[in-house]
């Protein structure tokens, strides 16, 4: 593999190279599908000039196995579109506090910017405290503020290490997506630690994930932030390691991301490591149809979800639909089939037919749990 070989290509030290965990597999393709389908529809945006990707703690970029960290996955799909994209600047902003793991970041990126011989890529480093960094106006302002279609990936070692207010502060000002990985685990084990109150603001009446998963979405779920959806990641034991959160301006980067999710992970609502080195493997069952199970199975718990929230209500489809998108793994596509249509056979909800058109789902509104 080129990815191994790159360790001796760069005579690497991999005692500064960390070992790759189960799930990182699974957290890096989950990020590297869904920043594909974010470029494809970036690259085609009209006036768009700059597509940047802030990594505010982006690790050596290859773990000790050969296999690459986020950033030069992103790296390889900018190499993709750049050589047909060539009035856009597609730009790179990572950022790690330790010099040893930027330097040798520094050398893989060369490596594949020399091979390739684009010119319409940039990467700026930086190697300072993540809260500084994100904070940094000026070394953003030129970039992300005009013409930009923008993504910031936070994934600290540590639930202690990022300051929510500092990502807030961010997402006020820039127009972006967010994809923040909440190391829920370290909030589990540590509930008591004055450090991790710290990044929270001083909030100190937190005292389930639950909670912590409340408070971080409402702090950044503002102004321009419109929708979320949360994946959590879990142990051989099925204890939670963490959540990736992903927060955008617009609906449709979550239609987005569930095509991703449905990719990597085949619908299954959350991810489970096993004693396997394969995500086919993980999903090997009997059943060939195993995802059309996962997907009814969601359905009926999404349906309940829904007569709960909105009973007694008349509702449009686009309320619907922000609904299922942020809490579930259902994408846009399934919305009809697995919720609507069940509910409105059941007679739990009223098709209000208000275009006159039967088929005519979307443009349609629902009473919810009234019977006609």
């Amino acid at each position: 593999m080129i990815n191994e070989s790159l360790i001796e290509i760069l005579n690497i030290d991999t005692k500064i190279l960390q070992e790759k965990k189960p799930q990182t597999e699974y957290k890096i393709k989950y990020v590297r599908e869904y920043v594909l389908y974010w470029l494809k529809v970036s690259v085609n945006r009209p006036n768009i000039m700059y597509i940047n990707f802030i990594d505010c703690m982006c690790n050596a970029g290859i773990y000790k196995d050969g296999d690459l960290c986020t950033s030069i996955e992103v790296l390889k799909l900018f190499i993709s579109e750049a050589k047909y994209h060539t009035q856009i600047n597609f730009q790179l902003f990572l950022n790690d506090y330790n010099k040893e793991r930027v330097a040798i970041l520094k050398r893989i990126i060369n490596y594949y910017l020399e091979q390739e011989k684009i010119h319409n890529i940039f990467v700026f480093y930086g190697e300072t405290d993540i809260n500084d960094y994100i904070t940094n106006f000026t070394l953003f302002d030129s970039y992300l503020l005009n013409e930009a279609s923008n993504i910031l990936f936070v994934d600290p070692y540590d639930l202690r290490t990022v300051k929510i207010d500092s990502i807030r502060t961010f997402v006020q000002k820039y127009y972006c997506e967010v994809i923040f990985n909440v190391m829920t685990s370290d909030f589990t084990r540590n509930k008591d630690d004055t450090r991790i109150f710290e990044v929270l603001g001083n909030k100190y009446d937190i005292y389930s994930v639950d909670k912590l998963m409340a408070f971080i979405i409402k702090r950044l779920k503002i102004g321009k932030m419109k929708y979320c959806f949360s994946y959590s990641f879990n142990n051989l034991k099925n204890s939670e390691i963490y959540q990736i959160l992903f927060i955008t301006p617009n609906i449709r980067g979550l239609e987005k991301l569930k095509e991703a999710l449905r990719f990597v992970f085949k619908g299954m609502e959350e991810y489970k490591n096993k004693p396997s080195d394969s995500q086919g493997e993980l999903f090997t069952l009997e059943d060939s149809n195993v995802e059309e199970n996962v997907l009814l199975n969601c359905g009926k718990k999404t349906q309940a979800d829904l007569l709960i929230l909105f009973n007694g209500q008349r509702v449009s489809y686009k309320q619907i639909e922000s609904f299922i998108l942020e809490k579930s793994v259902l994408a846009e596509h399934h919305i009809i089939r697995y919720i609507l249509q069940p509910l409105i056979e059941n007679g739990k909800i009223h098709k209000c037919n208000i275009s006159g058109k039967k088929s005519n789902f979307k443009q349609d509104e629902y009473e919810i749990g009234i019977k006609k």
